[in-house]
């Protein structure tokens, strides 16, 4: 039988003449050649090509007062470097706010204005990563205003000649930009400024687009 036959198989036993396999047992198949087979083409897509375009910078107005205050509103402000911070500090206690410089480590808490200038000085990664953790805890503290200034020429640094057109700032646009989709209920604004204008210049400038009455979230 089988059984027999796999013994004297595996343990080589040569008492008993050498038997064939029985033809039921699988045998060496080999290879089937490989065919030629017509493939149909695939089918032309009947769209319009796809269409390209080229983004620009264009003048709008300059920014007006809406309805809102800041009067007894409270800010956190992340610094920049050029003193655009002291100055925004002190034109939003002037008009009834609470203002607060923060310091590097410092929690955000509960504020209904997060203000980040560090991506106002365009060469460090870090002022970037700075900026995703304080929109986070903004989102999470109920923050209305979520604003970053960027320091890019005023436009964004699409101009050739514009110094300080670093692709680290311009991240923050893309930032806030998708958060601003995310979170359509919050004021969040990119603004660009000129990265050697006068601080209070800059700090006004900032101070007016909180107030803006469109809802723009990129504006130089």
């Amino acid at each position: 039988g089988i059984g027999a036959w796999l013994e004297r198989r595996v343990l080589g036993t040569t008492s008993a003449p050498d038997l064939k396999a029985p033809s039921h047992l699988p045998q060496d198949v080999p290879p089937a050649e490989p065919t030629l087979r017509e493939v149909e083409a695939a089918p032309v897509s009947t769209r319009s090509p796809a269409q390209r375009y080229l983004l620009e910078v264009v003048p709008i107005a300059a920014a007006r007062p809406n309805c809102v205050t800041v009067k007894g509103k409270t800010f956190a402000i992340a610094p920049d470097n050029g003193g655009v911070a002291a100055h925004l500090s002190r034109i939003l206690e002037e008009r009834g706010a609470t203002a607060r410089i923060m310091t590097d480590g410092e929690a955000l808490g509960d504020v209904d204005g997060m203000l980040y200038l560090g991506t106002l000085a365009t060469e460090s990664a870090d002022s970037l990563k700075g900026l995703f953790s304080r929109a986070k805890d903004a989102v999470a503290g109920n923050a209305k205003w979520i604003v970053a200034a960027t320091g890019r020429g005023g436009e964004f640094g699409r101009r050739a000649e514009a110094p300080h057109a670093s692709a680290i700032s311009g991240g923050a646009n893309g930032l806030l930009k998708s958060l601003s989709k995310e979170q359509p209920g919050r004021r969040v604004h990119a603004i660009d400024l000129e990265h050697d204008a006068d601080p209070s210049v800059s700090a006004n400038r900032i101070y007016d687009e909180l107030l803006a009455d469109d809802r723009r979230s990129e504006v130089g």
